[in-house]
C-alpha cells in the first residue's frame, strides 16, 4: 500500500483493507485460511482440532506485523477469547512460504491461506486441521492510487485479473 501511495507500483494485491487517503480498494476475491500442522503433528492424524483452546499449547509461527493473514487470524481468534500472548509463539516470518516451509520442517503449526498450501497438502507434506467454528475467510483486494489513471499494462493485468476472477474494476478518474 505504501508502494502504491509513493508511486514506486501503480497495483497492489493486498489481504486486508487499512484506511489510507488516496487508495481504491476493489474486492479481487474470497479466501479461506486454514490450520496447517506438520504430518508428524498429533492434530494431524485426527484431522480436526476438538477444542480451540489446543491452539493455546501448540508452537505457533506466525507472519510479521502489518501481514493481512496474521491481522485476519488474530481478529478471527479474539472472537474466541484467543489473543497473540496466549499462544505458543515459536516464530514471526516474514513471508507464506518461509511459514510453510517452517511447518513442513515439523517447527510448528500455523493459519495460512489455503490457496498457499494447497499443494503441500495435496502432496501430504503438511496436514490441514479443521477447527469447528472459527470463521477464516477474508478478502483479496486490488489497491491503486484513487487519482492516478492506469498505464496500459497496469489495465493489462486488471483486465486479465478481471477474466480470471470476475473482478469488475473501474479505472480512477481524472478530477472529482
Amino acid at each position: 500500500m505504501d508502494r502504491v501511495l509513493s508511486g514506486k507500483i501503480e497495483i497492489g494485491v493486498v489481504g486486508a483493507r487499512i484506511a489510507r487517503n488516496y487508495l481504491k480498494y476493489e474486492p479481487l476475491m474470497k479466501d479461506e485460511m486454514v490450520l496447517v500442522s506438520p504430518m508428524n503433528h498429533p492434530w494431524a492424524e485426527a484431522g480436526i482440532l476438538q477444542n480451540i483452546e489446543d491452539l493455546r499449547h501448540a508452537p505457533f509461527i506466525m507472519r510479521e506485523q502489518g501481514s493481512g493473514t496474521r491481522s485476519t487470524m488474530l481478529e478471527a481468534l479474539s472472537r474466541h477469547g484467543i489473543g497473540i500472548n496466549d499462544l505458543e509463539l515459536v516464530a514471526e516470518m516474514g513471508s507464506t512460504e518461509a511459514v510453510r516451509q517452517a511447518v513442513k520442517a515439523g517447527l510448528g503449526v500455523s493459519i495460512l491461506s489455503r490457496i498457499a498450501v494447497e499443494d503441500e497438502i495435496r502432496f501430504n507434506l503438511i496436514k490441514q486441521v479443521e477447527v469447528p467454528g472459527l470463521n477464516l475467510t477474508r478478502t483479496f483486494y486490488i489497491v491503486t492510487h484513487q487519482s492516478r489513471t492506469h498505464s496500459p499494462l497496469g489495465q493489462a493485468f486488471i483486465e486479465f485479473l478481471e477474466a480470471e476472477t470476475g473482478l469488475k474494476a473501474s479505472p480512477p478518474t481524472d478530477g472529482p
